[in-house]
């Protein structure tokens, strides 16, 4: 999988992936197996710090409520759990026998994704990690920010970049 998404295997402790792609109940059934939470606690924050920082760069004039709308539109359960499933992280989870009894769900998709990109993030850096999402994201962005557009008031629309430019 990793290989399939442009990632190079020199130098990584694939167990940090194999940590990250570990459903709960996977690592109750298996002494000394660790799970995809506390990945995930870190993924979600460094989702949210580079979503923030990339709409703080490109779009100078917001205020804080129009940033935390537009991040929102961005960093959510049904976005990234998109992506999840796009990139086949779902795919790749080991599961426990009594794992999804009631259906897997979006949060649970979004989750393994947060927990994917801060294995990245251990194992590649903070840079690799940005540009990895930042290239993921990108159509999200795209999308988000022509959405944003059309709502904003017209005497809003002149301060922000072109959307051609985005990205």
């Amino acid at each position: 999988m990793l290989i399939d998404l442009g990632i190079d295997l020199k130098g990584i402790n694939i167990n940090t992936f194999c940590e990250a792609l570990t459903h709960t109940t996977f690592s109750n059934e298996h002494k000394n197996v660790q799970n995809f939470e506390y990945l995930e606690f870190l993924g979600d924050a460094i989702i949210e710090f580079v979503v923030t920082a990339e709409i703080y760069k490109r779009f100078p004039n917001y205020n804080e409520g129009m940033a935390t709308q537009h991040r929102i539109s961005i960093v959510n359960n049904h976005t990234l759990s998109t992506i999840s499933r796009k990139l086949k992280i779902i795919d790749n989870i080991r599961t426990g026998n009594k794992a999804f009894i009631n259906g897997q769900n979006e949060k649970v998709d979004s989750d393994f994704f947060e927990a994917f990109i801060a294995a990245l993030y251990v194992e590649k850096g903070l840079d690799f990690a940005t540009k990895f999402l930042l290239k993921t994201l990108k159509n999200i962005f795209i999308k988000s920010t022509l959405k944003r557009l059309q709502i904003l008031k017209p005497q809003y629309r002149n301060c922000f970049n072109q959307p051609a430019l985005l990205i």
